[in-house]
């Protein structure tokens, strides 16, 4: 049995408006898959179908073999969900939140305290999990959702943009919890619109954009599969003698609006142009292509198709 499959899901708001169109993709097994795209690109609509919080126009979605209209119930039993900017209790504690939460999925007080506890240990708030919610910064409110959840030690958990405004450190506490899940037989769904986020502990990605799907798969065979080139090279102040050399190598040259050069090579090239830059004596620096560049490539073939 497959963890989620989705078969030509569509979902319209009103006339013209289309936010998913004709989404298909299955999970077969369990890992921390993540929902990549850009603002507004159907990611929250597709997850909100797939935890039974809203119905599809048409198609089909089985997650863990129930079917999303006719079994939402059964879903919700084996699912922990944390919804786009919810926010905890302002009057609670962490510590009373978590419990609370975990009491009302039937777990028993003195469970619910020592998960309660434990989820807010593994997220950096044992520090603050006696004061009131309300007193919080908004990166620590949004760890006491993710810890309700963690808690809950779900079959499947749906995270919706869970690291959106956190610092980097506390970032990486919620990526290393979710990790931690991951290898304890967890399955977890997060959509983000940081793809270099999805690169650093995706074990798949799904990259969508205007409500379709445009590609899965592990981070590292996106970029295989996709890009020609393996590193960025970004030229500053180029000038024309410049040009007129690096023209004949085997490079993507694309010219930003404040005059840079933005140079996509592959690893036998890559020496070729270094030399030509440090005899011109150019500004650039080198990085690997990331996710981002994929999600570039794959929008930009989808326009053209």
């Amino acid at each position: 049995m497959s963890i989620i499959e989705v078969y030509g899901l569509v979902k319209i708001y009103r006339p013209n408006v289309v936010a998913l169109n004709k989404v298909t993709f299955n999970i077969p097994k369990k890992g921390l898959y993540i929902v990549a795209g850009p603002n507004g690109a159907g990611k929250t609509t597709l997850l909100r179908i797939l935890y039974t919080a809203l119905l599809p126009t048409s198609g089909e979605a089985r997650v863990l073999g129930f079917d999303v209209v006719k079994e939402a119930k059964e879903i919700r039993k084996r699912i922990a969900v944390v919804p786009q900017d919810a926010r905890p209790e302002p009057y609670l504690s962490p510590q009373e939140f978590v419990e609370l939460y975990l009491m009302a999925r039937d777990f028993s007080r003195s469970d619910a305290i020592r998960q309660a506890r434990s989820a807010l240990e593994v997220l950096g708030l044992e520090h603050v999990r006696n004061r009131l919610c309300l007193t919080l910064s908004g990166g620590e409110k949004q760890r006491v959702l993710v810890a309700a959840a963690l808690a809950t030690n779900a079959e499947l958990l749906f995270l919706d943009e869970p690291t959106s405004g956190l610092d980097p450190l506390a970032r990486r506490r919620v990526h290393e919890a979710l990790q931690e899940l991951v290898k304890g037989g967890h399955t977890i769904i997060v959509t983000t619109h940081l793809l270099n986020e999805a690169e650093e502990v995706a074990d798949v990605v799904l990259l969508i954009n205007r409500g379709r799907v445009l590609a899965m798969g592990k981070p590292d065979e996106l970029k295989l599969s996709t890009l020609r080139y393996q590193y960025r090279v970004t030229v500053r102040e180029p000038c024309t003698s410049l040009m007129n050399e690096i023209k004949y190598l085997d490079i993507n040259i694309v010219r930003r609006g404040d005059g840079d050069l933005v140079i996509y090579v592959n690893q036998e090239e890559l020496r070729k142009l270094i030399d030509v830059l440090t005899v011109y004596g150019s500004s650039f620096t080198v990085e690997k292509i990331g996710l981002d560049d994929v999600f570039r490539e794959v929008v930009t073939n989808d326009r053209n198709a």
